[in-house]
């Protein structure tokens, strides 16, 4: 195989062990991280990239991610963070005060 690192005793280390494995930091892969944190589960996130994005990985926000952000405690936050772009979205029913403010 090569001069390549094996990566079956890296992985066995108790140092490196841990119950999760998330692949990207995207908004999926971050919000699944705050997910298990909040329940105690010890996770790790590799992402491809070396730093942080400094740009959106997101081009929206659906109605259900927020829920389940602001579940996290991250809803309102993220909210007041973001941008909103100038395309407007009719909302019909009960919205939520998260909601309600991106219908501004």
């Amino acid at each position: 195989m090569g001069a390549g690192v094996d990566l079956t005793q890296s992985l066995a280390s108790a140092e490196n062990a841990v119950e999760v494995l998330i692949v990207g930091a995207g908004p999926t892969g971050l919000t699944l991280g705050a997910q298990l944190k909040s329940f105690g589960v010890p996770f790790r996130i590799v992402d491809r990239s070396a730093t942080a994005a400094h740009e959106s990985r997101a081009l929206a926000v659906q109605a259900r991610t927020l829920e389940i952000l602001q579940s996290l405690g991250l809803g309102e936050a993220l909210v007041t963070r973001g941008k909103l772009d100038k395309a407007r979205t009719r909302m019909h029913g009960d919205i939520g005060p998260t909601l309600r403010k991106l219908a501004r």
